[in-house]
């Protein structure tokens, strides 16, 4: 039985720490804060990073 648990826990940890691995890499909010952080302009309406001239 507590053998049981403890996979269990690790288990419950390991797919923890890989969804918020997917979430910090692969969500909308990653791609806009990258997108700006490299000086780009993010649009919200294409939902693209724009570069370059921001006139």
């Amino acid at each position: 039985m507590r053998r049981k648990a403890l996979t269990i826990a690790v288990l419950t940890v390991v797919v923890g720490i890989a969804a918020g691995w997917y979430f910090l890499f692969h969500s909308e909010w990653a791609r806009i804060d990258t997108c700006l952080d490299r000086g780009g302009r993010w649009n919200y309406d294409a939902g693209l990073c724009e570069q370059g001239s921001h006139d």
